[in-house]
């Protein structure tokens, strides 16, 4: 649990800076977005082949690799921003797929994973709700160096587990990609007309207890029933995207999947548990950025087919690839 605690502390820390770093350039809204295009492609997509190399090796070591980046990317901030972002980009990736698979080896359960992705997402949001707050910056920072140490120092035991027997099944890793990248264009598609002050930071700290709960929700009542709850009530929220309490259960109920399918990614190849968690990531990217660039051209029947595809995949591959004294509440 220590573990566990420490790892979600540094996920919500490496989101956090990460944005806030670049953010302190003070740049205009399209230089911003060139640079966070250049991050993200750093940040994400790589995380397959940092994934494939700590498979090979221990994920404890990389995880203090990935902070030591971000330092770094933070102090090149002003000598050379695309330096700067390089660390910063590349830091995020190696964390995210060591302390990924650090989780994926300490339980079997799907609430870890959801517990360790959240606070990136709510890391992420209170960045830009917050992004010229150096007293905030500066209180999380020493907190985040103070989680570094604990786990640096404190008896953590890194579990190697990994099923040397297993094959990869590809057709289901390309169908769960493919939900995962339906899951990621929903998140930028769908668009809300909410005017709150904070309306970023709500939103993220919705989509954070999303993945949050969706991992105890698919462990207590099973795979199944979760994701047919979140998606009617993703559903109903399509037609009230004015109203802000009715659209954070919207973005909620979206993200409630997302542990489901990290759980099941890692299950269609077993033998590459990082490897896996970094497609999952990697595949966050092309999704958002269609999602971004479509959501002008927002229909509410794209969006409900595209959410019922994406329960389809999940049940179909959940029932494929779930271990066989898994029990699913719905049968």
């Amino acid at each position: 649990m220590l573990m566990l605690i420490i790892l979600m502390f540094l996920h919500f820390f490496t989101d956090y800076f990460a944005n806030i770093s670049i953010l302190s350039l003070g740049l205009n809204y399209d230089g911003l977005g060139w640079i966070f295009l250049f991050y993200n492609i750093l940040a994400f997509l790589p995380q397959p082949l940092f994934g494939f190399l700590i498979d090979k090796t221990s994920p404890k070591h990389f995880v203090s690799i990935g902070m030591a980046m971000l330092a770094i990317g933070f102090l090149f901030v002003d000598v050379s921003v695309w330096a700067a972002v390089v660390f910063l980009g590349l830091g995020n990736a190696i964390f995210h797929v060591a302390g990924g698979k650090m989780i994926i080896n300490s339980s079997e359960k799907k609430w870890p994973l959801g517990a360790f992705v959240a606070p990136g997402a709510i890391g992420l949001a209170v960045a830009w709700a917050f992004p010229r707050n150096d007293t905030l910056s500066a209180i999380i920072f020493l907190l985040a160096v103070l989680a570094l140490i604990g786990f640096q120092f404190a008896k953590i035991t890194v579990i190697e587990r990994s099923d040397e027997t297993s094959p990869i099944r590809v057709p289901w890793l390309l169908l769960i990609t493919i939900a995962i990248l339906i899951r990621a264009f929903l998140g930028k598609y769908v668009t809300y007309e909410i005017t709150l002050v904070y309306w970023v930071l709500l939103a993220g700290c919705a989509a954070g207890l999303g993945k949050f709960i969706g991992g105890f929700l698919a462990d207590r009542f099973g795979v199944t029933i979760t994701v047919m709850v979140s998606t009617i009530l993703g559903i109903a929220s399509l037609f009230f995207t004015g109203n802000a309490a009715i659209s954070l259960v919207g973005i909620l109920a979206i993200n409630i999947a997302m542990p489901v399918t990290l759980y099941l990614i890692v299950r269609s190849m077993p033998r590459y548990t990082a490897t896996a968690f970094g497609i999952a990531a990697m595949t966050l990217i092309p999704g958002f950025y269609a999602g971004v660039f479509l959501a002008e051209s927002y229909f509410v029947l794209v969006t409900i087919g595209l959410m019922l595809l994406n329960i389809t995949i999940i049940v179909f591959a959940n029932h494929r690839l779930k271990k066989p004294d898994e029990v699913d509440l719905w049968k």
